[in-house]
């Protein structure tokens, strides 16, 4: 009997060392780290910027901080550990770039080390210094995206039709300073190719040339659109009124654009709405807004509407904004 115990002691205190010590190696073994092949991409990539903190000077005004972010890639760290740079749990690919207010100053080839990360899906380089460099049809080989933002970012020329690729893309924006131009035929692909688009920004990029019938089959997983100052011409077909989950439609500042609000909203998402400095092709105030009992945020300055303020307004109890200056509106707003 005293042997038979001390055997199941020995086992006992055998199992028990097992059970404390495995999580340990199996954590060890476990752990992931970026690809050498990832790593020196990305090295490569650094190589092409200088950092300089005027560059991102608009990130402060818009309310984001600032920094070079690319000061703590260093070869002798894993790269899943540098700012800026997210590896997926499982596999340790380089999923994630959030490059954006980075100090960044130069130009990206499309023969740049960052098209060779095919398992990206998040890029975000907004707010840095490309030198009014091209966007490149490089782009359209990181299949995979699901975000990518390059907004005042300082590209220049057409917007390449190789974005039509990415047909993952859940947000796109391209907004910038009026260097950025897009044409017909890309907007075209764009819209067809993009069935998952949930946000589209392109404020400020020059679509004069674009006929307004290249949004007609626009996502209707669309929540947010904004085209302010893009020089918008023609009439706007109201079918982009009745996306069914668009929450935020941003047309301001292109006083060539005509639109008319639906007499009927089928869809009752919509909650911020700026038309500011459009022209509305009746002059008066559509009853239907009124049907929008969620609307926040209606911007109708300088349209042309005249009249008395409708007393439906008033109806209107969530609102935290309503700008109705430089228009010819007479009487009060309802309270």
């Amino acid at each position: 009997m005293i042997r038979l115990s001390k055997l199941f002691y020995l086992l006992l205190l055998l199992f028990s060392q097992q059970s404390f010590s495995s999580p340990s190696s199996s954590s060890s073994s476990s752990a992931l780290v970026c690809s050498q092949h990832q790593s020196s991409a990305l090295l490569q990539f650094k190589q092409l910027f200088s950092f300089s903190k005027e560059v991102s000077s608009f990130c402060e005004a818009a309310g984001h901080h600032s920094y070079p972010k690319m000061e703590s890639w260093k070869q002798d760290i894993d790269c899943c550990l540098w700012d800026g740079v997210m590896c997926d749990n499982t596999s340790g690919d380089v999923i994630d770039h959030e490059l954006s207010c980075s100090w960044l100053n130069g130009t990206i080839p499309s023969n740049s080390f960052l098209f060779h990360l095919p398992h990206l899906q998040h890029l975000n380089l907004a707010y840095n210094y490309f030198n009014h460099s091209p966007i490149s049809f490089a782009f359209g080989q990181l299949s995979r995206l699901r975000y990518l933002n390059l907004s005042y970012s300082m590209f220049s020329g057409q917007v390449p039709y190789e974005l039509s690729h990415l047909s993952k893309l859940a947000s796109l924006d391209l907004s910038g300073y009026g260097n950025v131009s897009l044409e017909t035929s890309v907007v075209k692909r764009l819209v067809q190719n993009l069935t998952k688009l949930r946000e589209l920004h392109l404020d400020h990029v020059d679509m004069s040339s674009v006929s307004l019938s290249s949004f007609m089959n626009l996502s209707s997983s669309l929540t947010s659109l904004s085209l302010n100052n893009c020089l918008l011409r023609g009439r706007l077909l109201d079918h982009i009124f009745r996306l069914p989950n668009l929450r935020e439609l941003r047309l301001a500042d292109n006083p060539q654009l005509s639109w008319f609000f639906p007499m009927v909203i089928s869809s009752k998402a919509l909650r911020f709405l700026d038309v500011s400095y459009t022209i509305h092709d009746s002059g008066e105030l559509p009853k239907s807004i009124g049907e929008l009992k969620f609307f926040r945020h209606l911007i109708i300055s300088g349209c042309n509407f005249y009249g008395p303020i409708p007393t439906w307004l008033g109806n209107l109890t969530q609102f935290t904004l309503l700008n109705l200056s430089a228009n010819n509106f007479a009487g009060a707003i309802p309270m």
